[in-house]
């Protein structure tokens, strides 16, 4: 069965959406969809994205980021702790390919990693709102850096200087230019937002 969850993110003229209750390779494993708008301006749907190694319950596309030609996809509940897949659209036919899964460094079961993700240029951040390094469910973000080979490589944890059990620092995560904003739902009352250069 479909579920499609609006989880979704445009850039320019893709929008990515995400399913990650869809049952396409297993229960509950997930997918992404990918929809461009044609010269007459209609959102027409131009592929389908699923990890290469998704099982049932992965929750893949849990969350979803684009920029340029490239697509992130979350999986928070995959079994590596969570993991990040990164496609990127082919400029000669349109066409997506997985080019690599990312995981934490220090990652473990069921620490969130891939509940939030974005995509910047050459800079990706993944949210992994259970990690307990500052205490359970502190939650942390992981920042990676494109290398002179193409490869994503983790150049740093990002945790709260204030760091609490249940703060859940990534459950939300957004880049834009040179700067980083990182969300903890938990942190108070009213939840907070943490501001990280990125230069």
């Amino acid at each position: 069965m479909l579920r499609l969850f609006l989880i979704l993110h445009v850039h320019e003229d893709i929008i990515i959406i995400g399913a990650y209750h869809d049952d396409d390779t297993e229960l509950n494993s997930g997918s992404a969809y990918i929809y461009e708008k044609d010269s007459s301006g209609v959102w027409v749907f131009s592929a389908k994205l699923t990890g290469s190694d998704i099982e049932a319950h992965d929750w893949f596309v849990f969350s979803v980021s684009l920029h340029d030609e490239i697509a992130l996809v979350g999986a928070s509940q995959q079994s590596d702790g969570g993991a990040a897949y990164v496609f990127v659209q082919n400029e000669t036919d349109g066409s997506w390919t997985q080019t690599q899964k990312i995981t934490a460094n220090d990652g473990e079961n069921s620490n969130g990693f891939g509940y939030s993700v974005s995509v910047y240029d050459e800079i990706l951040v993944v949210g992994a709102n259970s990690d307990d390094y500052s205490g359970t469910a502190s939650g942390a973000a992981y920042v990676f850096e494109q290398d002179s080979t193409g490869e994503w490589v983790q150049i740093a944890k990002l945790v709260a200087s204030d760091g609490n059990d249940g703060g859940t620092l990534g459950v939300s995560v957004e880049l834009d230019v040179d700067i980083l904003f990182v969300g903890a739902l938990s942190d108070s009352e009213i939840g907070v937002a943490y501001v990280f250069p990125t230069d």
